[in-house]
């Protein structure tokens, strides 16, 4: 990827993290969140600070299974922490319309990283199906 190529994919990142943090800020504040802990009960907010770190928790056996993936594809060692961290890093797009950008965020946090399209594109496969007979499970 050329000089030019390399920093607009960089600035359109950092502008779609900017957009979703506004994007989730505004939902937050429409939700009235000042009404609800205004009528919450200690032991509700304790709930939900305690399902914020399961989430996190869960998330990081996701990035795990992500590292596990592209180890296998790629045929050598990663990093751990930077694999993971690239996995983390792009959770936030998540929260953005349409659902998609955090896998292509990921996509080119692993290009940055030296991983391969293949083993991403069959990351992102094995994942999908993983979830989706997750869900149909329940």
């Amino acid at each position: 990827m050329n000089v030019f190529k390399r920093k607009f994919a960089g600035f359109a990142g950092y502008v779609l993290v900017w957009l979703t943090c506004i994007f989730v800020a505004i939902r937050f504040v429409e939700s009235r969140p000042l009404e609800v802990l205004a009528q919450s009960t200690t032991g509700f907010l304790f709930a939900v600070a305690l399902s914020g770190i399961a989430y996190a928790a869960i998330s990081l056996f996701l990035a795990v299974a992500w590292l596990v993936i592209l180890t296998y594809a790629e045929n050598r060692h990663l990093p751990s922490s930077v694999c993971i961290s690239a996995y983390a890093q792009s959770q936030i797009a998540k929260y953005f319309p349409g659902n998609v950008f955090h896998f292509v965020g990921r996509h080119m946090l692993g290009r940055r990283i030296g991983l391969s399209h293949h083993s991403q594109i069959l990351a992102v496969g094995l994942e999908s199906v993983g979830l989706i007979a997750a869900a149909a499970s329940l």
